[in-house]
């Protein structure tokens, strides 16, 4: 490997090296964030919300079923997110990783990430359907609230409302 080329790809590795480095200190950033809390955090909320929506036995019943569904794959998420983060620290951590192998495990994990976003929205909308109309309104009513308020100080919100 020529002297330009051994440059280029240390030059790489410390690029991702700090990207990874980026990302997790913004994720440590935010004591807040359900992600540094694991899955009991966001069932517990999701709970609390649900409860809200005062459910009859027979959604009561139906719930639960989906619940312990998004439970299981919450918990293998993590699993396999800490799959990820094993493979990707000893990739790294080789005298000369390989770029190509570290760009596929990132792929594979940005693909696994997508099917568990459509997964949860495929479990919401399980659940909507099991709500009646009033119980469809208050959820609608809560998301048109959230989009439409500001997530941090002097941040307009998601699509750039006023922060009034």
């Amino acid at each position: 490997m020529t002297r330009g080329r051994k440059a280029a790809a240390l030059g790489g590795v410390f690029l991702l090296a700090g990207l990874v480095a980026a990302g997790l200190a913004l994720g440590a950033a935010y004591d807040n964030s359900p992600f540094k809390r694991g899955p009991e955090f966001f069932l517990e909320r999701m709970d609390g919300k649900v409860k809200e929506l005062n459910l009859n036995d027979s959604q009561k019943e139906k719930f639960a079923e989906i619940r312990v569904r998004i439970e299981k794959s919450m918990e293998s998420g993590r699993e396999e997110g800490r799959a990820f983060f094993e493979k990707l620290k000893t990739e790294l951590n080789r005298d000369a990783p390989d770029m190509k192998a570290v760009a596929a495990l990132i792929k594979t994990q940005m693909g696994r990430f997508q099917d568990r976003v459509g997964l949860g929205v495929d479990h919401f909308v399980e659940f909507y359907g099991i709500l009646d109309a009033e119980q469809k309104e208050q959820v609608l009513a809560k998301a048109r609230e959230h989009l439409e308020k500001p997530h941090r100080p002097g941040h307009p919100g998601p699509w750039g409302g006023k922060t009034e």
